[in-house]
Formats: C-alpha cells, structure tokens, sequence
C-alpha cells in the first residue's frame, strides 16, 4: 500500500489550518497510508484528524527546529505533503514531493517585510516550488503570482478552488453586548487585511453602523489607533467559537471584506452560505471567488468603501440580490470536489 505522510502543524490556524481540516478526513477515504506531522495538543482541537496515525511533530512553524527535527521525522514514504511553503529543505525519505502555495504576498508585497522575513520567504517560496514535485494553489490568480514571481514551469502547477463547509444550523446565542445591527469582518488582522481602512469609512457612515471584528490579533497593531478614535462604533470579539461565528454571520447586515490582496478569500464563501450579503474589495482573486455575488469597492478608499457598504445598507431589495446570488456562488465551492481534485494530482505523482 502507497504510504502518504503530510505536515499537518497548522491544522489549528484559521485559513491553512481550515483548509487541512476540511481536506484531510475526505483525502483519508481514499486507500493509502496515511499519517500526519502533529502535536497531541492540536490534535485534541482537531477530532476530525483523529483517526490519522500520527507522528508526534512540536517544531514550531518557520523554526529552525523544523527544519533540523522534520527531516528526521518523516518516515520513508511515497509522498511527503507539505500544505504551506515551509517545507523540510533538506533531503526527506519521501519518493515525491507536494506542496500547496496559497499565495505569493510576500514576495508580491516585498518591501513591507522587515530584512529577515525578505530573506526567509524569497528562499522557501523559490525552494517550495524548485523541490517540489508538483505544486497546488488555490486559485487561477495565485497560479498567475507564482509564475510572475518564481520561476517554475506551468505544467507543475495546479489551480483548485478551495470549499465552503455546509451551513449546519445552531441555537447558540450571541452576547447580550453584542450590537443590535452591525457590519462585520472576519480574518486575522494583518495589514493585508485593510483592517485600518475599514475602521475609517465609518466617519462616512451615518452614526447608528457599528462594525464588529472578529478573529485573532498579530504582532501589527496600527488598527488599534484607528479603533480607539472610534471605539463607541467598533466592537472587537477576537477569536470565536464556530457556532458564534455562525450567529454573527447570520445577524449581521452584511460583511466587509477589504484586504488588499489575497489568494483566494474563503471568508466572503462562508458569508454567502450563511446569507451574510457581501461588500468586498475589488482585487483579482476576490473577483475570480466572488463572481457577481458581491458589491465591490475600492480597497485604498475608506470613502468609497463606506458608499458601497451603504448601498447594501439602505437598500433591501440589494440585500435579497445578494443573499440569493450568494447563495448560489457558495454552492459552486465544495470541499469534496476539492479534495477529488486533489486525489487526482496525488495519483499521478504516485
């Protein structure tokens, strides 16, 4: 039997680490042998991994430990799957080599990058791509990045959508402080995200639009100073549970997605399929997701964002349009599909 070992350290993450949890169990269904890099701790958080045979892996992500302890740590097998650009750059008892690239931010975005993470992500994103055996990204615009920015051959490269979950219905309750009607953003909060931005459209917004943010906080703090300017209309909730999540979706008016780049934008998904309407921000990759099932506005323009958030607000008739064309555009993203596509790229390495 083939043996397929995959590094699954980021399985507790929000956008890798929803990507491995909703691949891996439908992956698994498939023959093979197969086993997981990961620590009991983030295996306690992941039920859904847990019929896995797994190798206890605590290097942290972007360590030197990684790349010292994984290479010793992968068993001989067939193929050795790395679901992010960290991979083992030493030599590995693995037959073949996969690697996921999500997106070439930084490299595309060099010069925001302090000296030593310039370094790390032109030297592993090139490795990734030149020691791998074949590449999967996850939309046509990030295959487009990777081959602008590394040089790699196209036929090496597969494009395959990532999934939206179904919407599975829950009675927990939000927070009695939560606001009564509000705009929302889901993501981590990076500047990519054009978190600072969003905060400022709400001074061209009629005073009664609250904006809740919800996810986990980074070492990047400028947001904050804009939030504190504002803090009778912003409501920041950090990380939630899966059921909250869905509540807030579901209560919110609509969700703003601002970033200024990203490889796919699996957030504005997970809206559409709770009937959250989406504004989100006119870039490449959120157009090839989003489709016409979103209002698009100009990310560098709080005033331009905030009028196409208010075109959503004041007009019901924009919301049912959105929600029914979002509805549909979330249909068309499956993880099984994906996960099909997936198999298909495994059984031709092996």
């Amino acid at each position: 039997m083939k043996e397929i070992c995959i590094d699954a350290r980021m399985a507790t993450f929000s956008g890798i680490g929803a990507y491995i949890r909703a691949l891996l169990p439908r992956l698994a269904k498939e023959s093979y042998k197969w086993r997981i890099l990961i620590d009991s701790e983030s295996l306690r958080s992941c039920p859904e991994l847990c019929n896995f045979d797994v190798i206890e892996a605590r290097a942290p992500i972007y360590s030197l430990s990684e790349q010292i302890t994984l290479p010793l740590q992968i068993p001989r097998c067939d193929l050795f799957w790395s679901p992010h650009f960290n991979i083992p750059l030493a030599p590995i008892k693995a037959r073949k080599r996969l690697v996921t690239i999500h997106d070439v931010y930084f490299l595309a975005h060099v010069s925001e990058l302090p000296i030593h993470k310039r370094w790390y992500a032109r030297h592993f994103l090139k490795a990734a791509a030149g020691r791998s055996d074949h590449v999967i990204t996850i939309s046509e615009f990030s295959m487009n990045e990777i081959l602008k920015y590394i040089r790699v051959d196209r036929n090496k490269i597969t494009p395959i959508h990532n999934g939206v979950e179904q919407t599975p219905r829950t009675n927990a309750e939000l927070s009695s402080s939560s606001p009564k009607k509000y705009l929302l953003y889901v993501g981590i909060f990076t500047p990519r995200k054009n978190l600072t931005n969003l905060i400022k459209s709400l001074d061209y917004l009629p005073s009664d639009i609250h904006l809740v943010l919800v996810g986990k906080q980074s070492e990047w703090q400028e947001w904050k100073k804009e939030a504190e300017k504002r803090k009778d209309r912003v409501t920041v909730m950090g990380k939630v549970s899966s059921d909250q999540l869905a509540q807030l979706y579901r209560k919110a008016e609509l969700l703003v997605h601002p970033s200024y780049y990203e490889g796919f934008g699996l957030t504005p998904l997970e809206a559409m399929s709770y009937d959250c309407p989406v504004v989100a921000a006119d870039i490449p990759s959120l157009r090839e997701v989003c489709s016409d099932a979103a209002v698009y506005v100009n990310p560098a323009d709080p005033r331009n964002m905030a009028e196409g958030i208010l075109s959503v607000w004041t007009s019901p008739g924009k919301q049912r349009e959105l929600r029914q064309l979002g509805q549909y555009r979330a249909g068309q993203f499956s993880w099984d599909v994906s996960a099909e596509k997936h198999l298909e790229v495994i059984r031709k390495l092996l």
